[in-house]
């Protein structure tokens, strides 16, 4: 885990913003645009509720994230990491 090795370099909640707005911000840009221009009315109307969803959901998560790798090892996290998704499907 890249992670692991900018841990005591890099802040945890820059290397979670950094994570978010890289490449895939850039990749996935023209393909969500048209529908960005077609959904935006709806978007807008409830857009606080977005962004607070999106910092908790992604920005904190992913900064608490590389917090904790500074005090764990990266196995640990990878397993703790990896089970989310279990989880979530367990709670539907």
């Amino acid at each position: 885990m890249l992670a692991r090795y900018v841990a005591g370099h890099v802040p945890p909640i820059e290397a979670a913003i950094l994570r978010q707005v890289d490449r895939r911000f850039l990749m996935l840009l023209p393909f969500a645009k048209p529908h960005l221009k077609r959904d935006w009315p709806a978007l807008r109307a409830r857009l606080p509720l977005m962004v607070a969803l999106s910092a908790t959901g992604f920005a904190v998560n992913n900064a608490l994230t590389y917090w904790a790798l500074q005090y764990t090892q990266a196995l640990n996290a990878l397993l703790i990491q990896s089970s989310g998704p279990l989880f979530v499907a367990l709670c539907r």
